[in-house]
């Protein structure tokens, strides 16, 4: 159901790109980034969990189609990898005992989609910037606990979940925001996302007096070509 909601969004993109496409030259966009995430964690009667950002990808492909005035739409097909790393202080997770590290990564496939507005210089140099929201399907979610003594435990947190109590949710939805320089046909991109959902599924029974909540965020740097 939720890879329908993609195909969903995808098409009406396709329609929208055909409806502006006669506005002005349509060119295309490619970028590599290194991603930097932590997620906003928080578990009842713990608070927010101290958590550690950790290193991963972003590649994307997109448009930018012009509307006028500077202004241009920016749809995009992105691999992003997310997550975040905190230490489970004063929390038992079953066998695991107190006081474990866990860490998750988690591999989406995103769409997202901006409204930007370009300044151009002499035609060589070029400064952007872009927001909007983006919708995205997690493919693959690993998650490692480390216990005080050294032992690791991976597990699944969309099929396992974290010890059968917290399982994940594949879906996200959340706003984000850019910023480029150019030259040439090359850029600069720094940008961040930030979920809006809470990503954790459930709790299950035996775990009821247990709430948790957490929301990706991520920001990335990398470099583009646009033609």
């Amino acid at each position: 159901m939720k890879m329908k909601k993609m195909i969903l969004i995808a098409a009406m993109i396709l329609a929208a790109v055909g409806a502006l496409s006669a506005q002005g030259r349509i060119a295309f966009r490619a970028d590599a980034a290194v991603g930097f995430s932590t997620g906003d964690y928080k578990m009842e009667s713990i608070g927010d969990l101290t958590g550690k950002s950790i290193v991963g990808y972003r590649i994307s492909g997109g448009l930018d189609i012009p509307i006028g005035y500077g202004l241009y739409v920016n749809p995009s097909l992105a691999f992003h990898s997310k997550g975040m790393k905190t230490n489970l202080e004063g929390v038992a997770l079953g066998t695991w005992g107190l006081n474990s590290s866990l860490k998750v990564k988690t591999h989406y496939i995103e769409i997202p989609v901006h409204l930007g507005y370009r300044l151009s210089l002499l035609n060589l140099v070029s400064v952007a910037v872009q927001a909007g929201p983006y919708f995205s399907y997690a493919i693959k979610g690993d998650g490692t606990v480390v216990r005080k003594d050294g032992q690791e435990t991976t597990f699944d947190i969309y099929k396992d979940g974290l010890k059968e109590m917290i399982n994940a949710k594949r879906f996200d939805v959340g706003l984000g925001a850019a910023a480029m320089v150019g030259y040439s046909n090359f850029y600069l991109l720094i940008g961040a996302d930030f979920g809006l959902i809470n990503t954790v599924k459930d709790i299950k029974p035996e775990t009821k007096n247990l709430e948790a909540t957490l929301k990706n965020t991520s920001f990335h740097v990398g470099l583009g070509i646009r033609l």
